[in-house]
């Protein structure tokens, strides 16, 4: 096999690898799922990666092949374009985690555990809640919208939970500021055969 053969072919396994990895984390978080690692939700993050080191190692390979090719306009355009795509790729992954938080929450009457991931961003902010078991991947079981930019479960004072035997009750302000019975809102979520599911 030829020297230049060999490049591409290992070029092109390398990009199959990054894109399968974006293509499943893809799926993954479609499916409600979230890969909790660091006492972090990174799945998004796997997912960008991915692409991005997918788009760079076919943008590489075919600088490679222009190089030996000699055609130096394809080249420049090349070098070029990959800075943009990079730069536009990153900024809109910091933006979805420029206000990001996770908590863990363990409670002694249930095996699985809860993670609560707030973001914020702009006029946009949501509380989402998860479910931890024994493995790194946690499966989302609720979501709290908030106003302004407002992430309704981030901060332990603004929110109250109340646990028994069987459920965990999340009671909070949506806009976090008027404390009014219109911007109240309740989550309730039952335990049932080792897993929490929404009730309310």
């Amino acid at each position: 096999m030829k020297t230049k053969n060999l490049y591409i072919w290992i070029f092109q396994i390398f990009a199959v690898i990054f894109l399968l990895i974006g293509i499943s984390s893809n799926l993954l978080l479609n499916n409600g799922y979230e890969l909790f690692l660091f006492e972090n939700t990174c799945l998004y993050f796997v997912y960008q990666i991915g692409y991005l080191l997918f788009l760079i190692t076919e943008f590489v390979m075919f600088i490679v092949l222009t190089i030996k090719k000699k055609k130096l306009l394809f080249l420049i355009g090349n070098i070029i374009l990959l800075p943009l795509l990079l730069i536009q790729g990153f900024a809109a992954d910091f933006a979805v985690y420029a206000e990001a938080t996770t908590k863990l929450y363990s409670y002694e009457n249930f095996d699985a555990d809860i993670v609560i991931s707030s973001r914020s961003l702009l006029l946009s902010g949501n509380s989402t809640i998860y479910e931890k078991t024994d493995s790194i991947l946690i499966h989302k079981i609720a979501r709290a919208d908030g106003d302004d930019g407002y992430a309704p479960l981030k901060d332990e004072s603004n929110f109250k939970v109340t646990v028994d035997d069987k459920k965990i009750t999340y009671i909070y302000y949506f806009d976090g500021y008027s404390l009014s019975d219109e911007s109240m809102e309740v989550i309730v979520l039952k335990y049932d055969d080792g897993h929490f599911k929404q009730i309310a």
